[in-house]
């Protein structure tokens, strides 16, 4: 196996510092005082500027309009965002999505929706919000699209299972591909 490590993108949650409550809270079965956290964050400015700062200057996608044509480039535009943001993070209403057609290999095509920076702000601090609830409950050797985690990490777990004595003395890797199985002609 090869030494290398995946970075995670858990700095969010550390710059807040609500993650370890949240954690507590949630394992000891605490829903009502986890929502209210949630609600907490949602309303917080700074996370509401955290969420705008991640689609706006961090994300890959942050010079890509949605259907409105803005991308909130400049400081103010970001700081409009962050206001709109704060008035209304309890009624949303999403806009519609910019349709695109990206070509396949096999020269079909596929469609991809990009929402509206207000929308992607939005999602961010619902992200945010949910995150700390999600990842207290989700299963230790959960790799899937969770920070701090990656493919290298389940490779080196599947490495290490592999080369242990313990259980049994045969032991197989099964590869399967699902949508393959599941595809009817």
């Amino acid at each position: 196996m090869s030494g290398r490590t995946c970075r995670g993108s858990d700095s969010i949650n550390r710059s807040f510092g609500y993650r370890g409550a949240s954690l507590k809270r949630m394992h000891n079965n605490h829903k009502a005082k986890v929502k209210r956290l949630q609600r907490l964050l949602l309303q917080s400015r700074a996370a509401q500027a955290l969420a705008v700062k991640q689609v706006t200057q961090l994300n890959q996608g942050r010079k890509t309009p949605g259907v409105d044509g803005k991308t909130a480039r400049i400081k103010r535009e970001r700081l409009v965002l962050c206001q709109q943001l704060n008035r209304q993070w309890h009624h949303w209403r999403h806009c519609p999505l910019r349709r695109v057609w990206i070509p396949k290999p096999n020269g079909k095509k596929r469609g991809l929706g990009i929402p509206t920076m207000a929308d992607r702000a939005w999602q961010a601090l619902l992200k945010l919000a949910c995150r700390p609830a999600y990842e207290a409950t989700a299963g230790e050797r959960s790799y899937g699209f969770r920070p701090g985690r990656c493919t290298t990490d389940a490779q080196k777990l599947i490495f290490q299972n592999l080369n242990s004595q313990a259980i049994g003395k045969g032991k197989l890797v099964l590869e399967t591909d699902i949508p393959l199985m599941l595809r009817r002609n």
